[in-house]
């Protein structure tokens, strides 16, 4: 299990530290993001918790289960952390590489 969760359906008006004082009892937090909109900078209503330790994630994770937020439970999901891939290999198996060079057309070029 991983150490990070999700937490879906919060007030616009929540912020990080509004909802670190909801946690406080549930161990140390390692970190709190609440999406916010590029442009506006307002939240999007959803986050994400890191916790330092898995066992700590999985007791706040059980605290917030039954939280309601202005009259609205909240929605909880574990994080599942994929392991890192390297993009030029990934972008290389499915054809998306192209080179370009001076002297050299880019349809002189072939990857099988």
């Amino acid at each position: 299990m991983s150490n990070i969760f999700y937490i879906g359906n919060l007030p616009y008006s929540m912020t990080p530290p509004e909802l670190a004082n909801i946690l406080k009892a549930t161990g140390h937090i390692g970190a709190i993001k609440i999406i916010t909109d590029r442009e506006t900078g307002l939240s999007k209503g959803y986050g994400f918790i890191k916790m330092t330790t898995e066992k700590e994630a999985h007791e706040a994770m059980e605290k917030l289960k039954c939280l309601s937020l202005n009259g609205s439970p909240v929605h909880i999901k574990k994080v599942i952390q994929e392991p890192a891939r390297r993009s030029l290999e990934r972008n290389a198996s499915q054809g998306r590489i192209r080179c370009y060079r001076n002297d050299t057309s880019s349809s002189d070029l072939r990857f099988s």
